[in-house]
């Protein structure tokens, strides 16, 4: 996570890029990570070769996210929770066309695809490292973040009906700011 870190402290702007077929995870990743970006002062997309599902458009910043061909190359590209580069989609280009690249993921599988990878296959959901690497970053912390965060952990955990002790750790790293969980009405 340390040189994430710093590839976002000493860069301005950034490609945030979820797998094809999102799920809560990728999307409230990279929401949350998005909105901690821009409380930087960092200019962010965050794309997806897929459409957000209805249930997860609550989530703040979701629907800013955009196709592959709207989007812009930038300087820096982070795939969020993406076991390889394939599951990037069309998105592939962008990630291939960004000077420095980073890799945030849960899953054993992953292939350590870019120049900075963060994989930790102990989390129970990529919300769990892109939480820790929010706090590295002493960004702004707050209700839309530990939302999206928390639909990140609620859906990789199948509302915590699996891994419960990788979810229980989730749940801890979330404690504090769980009192800030929006929840919504999505009907």
């Amino acid at each position: 996570l340390a040189s994430i870190a710093r590839l976002i402290a000493e860069s301005n702007d950034f490609t945030l890029i979820m797998h094809v077929s999102p799920d809560g995870d990728a999307i409230g990743s990279a929401c949350a990570l998005r909105l901690a970006l821009m409380a930087m002062g960092k200019r962010v997309q965050a794309v997806c070769d897929g459409d957000v599902p209805r249930i997860y458009r609550f989530l703040e910043g979701a629907e800013d996210i955009i196709k592959p061909n709207d989007a812009r190359i930038t300087s820096a590209a982070i795939a969020v929770d993406c076991a390889d580069e394939g599951r990037t989609g069309a998105a592939d280009e962008i990630f291939a066309q960004a000077k420095h690249t980073a890799n945030i993921d849960h899953h054993v599988t992953n292939t350590m695809f870019a120049q900075h990878n963060a994989v930790e296959a102990h989390a129970a959901a990529a919300a769990e490292v892109v939480k820790k690497l929010i706090e590295q970053l002493d960004a702004d912390f707050g209700a839309d973040i530990a939302t999206c965060l928390f639909c990140g952990l609620v859906t990789d955990t199948g509302n915590f009906a699996y891994s419960m002790e990788d979810a229980s750790d989730g749940l801890h790293l979330l404690g504090p700011w769980l009192c800030h969980v929006h929840l919504k009405d999505r009907s």
